[in-house]
């Protein structure tokens, strides 16, 4: 007896379908769809991604890999994360993070990536959905038990944030809180509150000429050392190169 998976695939493949399944993805906004092969090569996405990308056409994109249109520490987190699912069979389920386009403009996103077997169980690609992030206002929500934290942040981010008053906006103890923003986030308190001043930094580096002592003070870091050590953590580079490849200067 054939075992399912047998069955689906050769069910799928006597569809003879002309479109493959990032035609589902040009129709839900804000969403970047994509499957890469197990050498990072893209062998589907949506025109979403292709223009993320910097592309003219998803024809551009197909074969190449990160590395042909972003920057070396952005190539690497990705890559990161990809060798987890390919050759671990991770599954990274909606991981809330910074990410940065082609043309500098970073933003929250969050992340999906799973495995894809053949009918032999060996993992051959991987299957990945990002989207954008903006709390209440998409499809990643946040608890309204979080939201009154979240914006106390945003209004506060440049200022000392205790995360004991956080808690206290909520009604929690410190450890309570804690434990139900990292269920949501992925990440604790402290470290979302830094990649806020991060996110608030990368735009001043790319639409201003401000210092950059200047800016680490603006966003809450205690000094430029603060700022440069807290800004290569989140962005896996320097201000200094980030302003440099898509800022003013």
């Amino acid at each position: 007896m054939k075992s399912e998976s047998t069955l689906h695939s050769r069910w799928l493949k006597n569809l003879n379908l002309a479109d493959g399944p990032e035609v589902l993805f040009e129709h839900l906004p804000g969403c970047l769809f994509y499957i890469k092969d197990r050498k990072g090569r893209f062998v589907a996405l949506n025109d979403l991604l292709a223009t993320q990308l910097g592309a003219n056409s998803k024809e551009d994109v197909l074969g190449q890999t990160d590395a042909d249109f972003l920057p070396e520490y952005l190539v690497e987190r990705y890559h990161e994360d990809d060798l987890k699912v390919l050759e671990h069979g991770e599954v990274i389920r909606e991981k809330v993070e910074l990410l940065t386009s082609a043309d500098g403009v970073v933003d929250w996103y969050v992340t999906t990536k799973v495995p894809l077997r053949n009918v032999n169980g060996k993992i051959v690609a991987l299957a990945g959905v990002t989207r954008e992030y903006h709390g209440s206002n998409s499809g990643f929500t946040t608890p309204d038990t979080l939201e009154s934290a979240l914006e106390h942040i945003r209004a506060h981010y440049a200022e000392a944030i205790r995360i004991g008053d956080l808690g206290r906006l909520m009604g929690l103890s410190v450890s309570a809180f804690e434990r139900r923003f990292k269920k949501h986030f992925r990440m604790s308190p402290t470290e979302y509150i830094r990649r806020v001043r991060v996110h608030e930094a990368c735009r001043s580096l790319i639409h201003t000429s401000a210092p950059i002592s200047v800016i680490a003070q603006e966003c809450g870091f205690s000094d430029q050392s603060h700022f440069t050590r807290d800004f290569v953590r989140v962005m896996r580079t320097t201000p200094a190169v980030y302003r440099r490849d898509h800022g003013l200067a």
